[in-house]
Order: structure tokens, then C-alpha cells, then sequence
């Protein structure tokens, strides 16, 4: 660790090498004693490289700096996060008891209570804390606003391995790798730019009679996803005719249906049902900010183009024959345009093309494929007006489509 004043900026710097959280609740030996550790010492990972697990780089700028504007573009604080590697080792009952634990310690149980209930001396004197908080806060509301400042994170991680332990057995693995986040938070706007280079889920069962296939889950292509989130600054001369815009391209996922991996996974999730109600309160917040955000006034527009998904269904778990199915590339995008009677509409496009389903026999170095349904493209054109329609003989939305074979 390191911290430096210097007459214009000011650093500090982390440094991590390594890091681990140790099962107590459970004892079943040295493949399953760590939750969490770094990639090398408490894990199985073949790794020669001595790269620390974090570093951390936190950099603040004077305003009066000359080269703020120049070099480091106006933005006055920068954060810059590498993680390498990450083994997590999912086990259920340390799990369970831990959301228990934690559920039990910090969870306010006043709130789950009925109207009649009457407040413990405890509770009165939260209450008070309560009350004084929000009247400092309102003080602090009350004092002069600080200068704005403009933020820049990059955030870099080279991989993380997800391991389930199913009662001492592993069943699978998760991997994500090359993941690369930067967001931009100059005044007024913002900018959010992810990129994750690969991803796989893999069986880790010995499964007799031999199966073929042992990744679930893989990725054709050089990129899983690269994003680019902007919220532009309503104050802006360059400011496109929407507020905000998103640019998602993806790689092709390709998943291999392999029924006793998929039967354990289901039974292995199935029995973290007492967590039911966190995924729940979680689902219920994402649909209440979706529904916001579907009424509000805010002008979206986004462009994604997701490559072909594939599902290959082999004919038997040690067959070298398997049934492809290609379910199409997939083109999302929308424009604002103007209409007559000075109205303004959403165009939406969608298209999938390629859309077939392949047999394929490996035999040796070689693959044989047969053609089961040809090529099939779709193509949706979507017009919705905006602000209102107050034309009895207008519809609010039109709906065109299109079916080539």
C-alpha cells in the first residue's frame, strides 16, 4: 500500500496478493475447505504467474491541473481496479446457514409484524436513532453544495472460476474470463462500457457410459458481450434527438443438452429453496424498474445484435451424432423519426435470419452435415407514436412482418 501528495494530484495505491475465506461449518478436506481464495496457493489452479490477486489505483486531480483538460479529459478523479483470479466454491449448506444467520442478525423483524404490535424498548430506541439521523441529514441538505466532480473507473478481470460442491461431490463449473468494465461519469452524463471475452460451464462428473460432450455451456466466437451504455447531458449541443442509448453485440452461446448434468443442476437448485424469498424480493424490484421505466417520458434508443444461439442435442451421451439447432441471428434496433402532423414516432426493427436445424455425424477428423430445415428469415417493423395519438383513425402502434424462406 501506497499514498503520494503531489502539488496537482493526489494517489493511492492498493496491492493484494493474496486472499481467502475458510469454511467453518463444514469439513470434508482440502478441495472443499475454501469458499473463497486467490488463484494459486489454496487452489487447484495451474498458474506459474505471480501477479497479485487485486490492485487497486485510486488517482484525484486538482482542477487547477494543467494537463486535466489535455491528458486525463476533464476527469478529475480516476479509479483503476485489476483483479486476476478467483476460485469460489459454491457449498450449499454453509450457504444456507449463512443466509440464515444473516437473515436472523440484521434483519428488522418490526416490519414483518402486525399492526397491533407494540414497540420493545429496542425498537423505540432505533426509532429515536432514526429520527435524528434524517434531522442531519436535513442539516447537511442545508450547507453549500461542493464542486462537481467527474469520475472514471476501469475495472479489468483476467478470471473467476464458480465450482458447485454438491455434498462433496464437484458437479460443475462456471467460468468467466478477460472481463474488461469502464465507466466514464463526466458531469451531467454518463457511459458504461463492459466486455467479457469468455464463459463456459463444464461437467465435472465422471458420467459412465462416457459422454462426448462435457461443456454445457460455451461460446463460438472471440467475445461473449460487448456493451455500451450513454445517458447523454440534456444541456449538450451535440446531444442526439434520445436520452439515453444502448449498443449490445454478443457471440453465439452454444449449449449442449446433456440431460444428467442438467438433472443435477436442477436437483442441486431445488434445494436452495429456502432462499426463495430473496430471489423473489429481487425479482419484484427488476419488474417495479422495468415498469418505471416503460412510463416514463425517457427516449430510448438502442442497437443489439446477438449472433445465433445453438443447442445441440446429441443422439445418446457417448453418440458422435447430434441435432443442431440454430435458432437465428438476432438484429434489434429503433430510430426516432418524424411523421405528418407534426408527430414523432419510435420505429422499432427486428430481424432474425438464419434460422435452420442441422444434423451433424463426427466422424474422425471429419464432420458430415445434412440440412434438416433450410434458412428461414424473419423480419418485424414495429411504429409507435409518441405522445399520444389524437387522431381517431390513427392506431397508436403499427405492426408489420415479413416471412422468407
Amino acid at each position: 500500500m501506497s499514498f503520494a501528495k503531489h502539488p496537482y494530484d493526489m494517489t493511492f495505491n492498493l496491492i493484494v496478493h493474496e486472499f481467502s475465506i475458510e469454511d467453518m461449518i463444514q469439513k470434508r478436506g482440502d478441495d472443499f475447505k475454501y469458499l473463497m481464495s486467490s488463484g494459486g496457493k489454496h487452489t487447484v489452479t495451474d498458474s506459474k504467474d505471480e501477479a497479485p490477486l487485486l490492485r487497486v489505483g485510486y488517482t484525484k486531480y486538482e482542477q487547477m491541473h494543467p494537463d486535466l483538460i489535455t491528458k486525463f479529459q476533464n476527469m478529475d478523479t480516476n479509479v483503476d481496479i485489476e483483479l486476476s483470479i478467483l476460485e469460489i466454491l459454491i457449498n450449499r449448506n454453509t450457504v444456507l446457514q449463512t443466509y440464515g444467520f444473516l437473515l436472523n442478525t440484521f434483519v428488522d423483524k418490526a416490519t414483518m409484524k402486525g399492526p397491533g404490535h407494540k414497540a420493545s424498548p429496542v425498537e423505540v430506541v432505533t426509532n429515536e436513532e432514526t429520527l435524528e439521523t434524517e434531522a442531519f441529514s436535513d442539516a447537511e441538505e442545508s450547507l453549500p453544495a461542493e464542486q462537481e466532480s467527474s469520475i472514471l473507473v476501469n475495472a479489468r478481470l483476467r478470471q473467476v472460476n464458480i465450482v458447485l460442491n454438491n455434498d462433496g461431490l464437484k458437479l460443475a463449473k462456471a467460468s468467466l474470463q478477460k472481463a474488461n468494465c469502464t465507466i466514464a461519469l463526466p458531469i451531467g452524463s454518463m457511459s458504461v462500457a463492459l466486455r467479457i471475452g469468455g464463459l463456459n460451464i463444464d461437467d465435472l462428473v465422471s458420467r459412465q457410459p462416457s459422454q462426448k460432450l462435457t461443456k454445457l455451456l460455451t461460446v463460438e466466437g472471440e467475445e461473449v458481450v460487448n456493451l455500451l451504455y450513454e445517458q447523454y447531458d440534456p444541456l449538450a449541443s451535440n446531444k442526439p434527438n434520445y436520452d439515453q442509448s444502448l449498443k449490445l453485440t454478443a457471440g453465439a452461446l452454444r449449449i449442449s443438452f446433456l440431460p444428467h448434468l442438467l438433472g443435477d443442476l436442477i436437483e442441486y437448485l431445488g434445494r436452495f429453496q429456502e432462499m426463495h424469498e430473496l430471489f423473489e424480493n429481487a425479482r419484484q424490484a427488476a419488474a417495479d424498474s422495468a415498469n418505471e421505466f416503460r412510463n416514463s417520458a425517457i427516449r430510448f434508443h438502442y442497437d443489439i445484435q446477438v449472433q445465433s444461439p445453438i443447442v445441440v442435442l446429441p443422439r445418446a451421451a457417448e453418440s458422435t451424432e447430434a441435432l443442431w439447432i440454430y435458432f437465428g441471428d438476432l438484429e434489434i434496433c429503433n430510430t426516432f423519426v418524424g411523421e405528418e402532423n407534426h408527430l414523432e414516432s419510435n420505429v422499432a426493427n427486428i430481424n432474425l435470419y438464419k434460422t435452420r436445424i442441422e444434423s451433424k455425424l463426427i466422424q474422425g477428423s471429419t464432420m458430415d452435415t445434412e440440412m434438416l430445415l433450410a434458412e428461414v428469415d424473419i423480419n418485424l417493423t414495429m411504429r409507435t407514436f409518441l405522445g399520444g395519438c389524437h387522431f381517431k383513425d390513427l392506431p397508436a402502434t403499427k405492426v408489420g412482418s415479413v416471412l422468407l424462406v
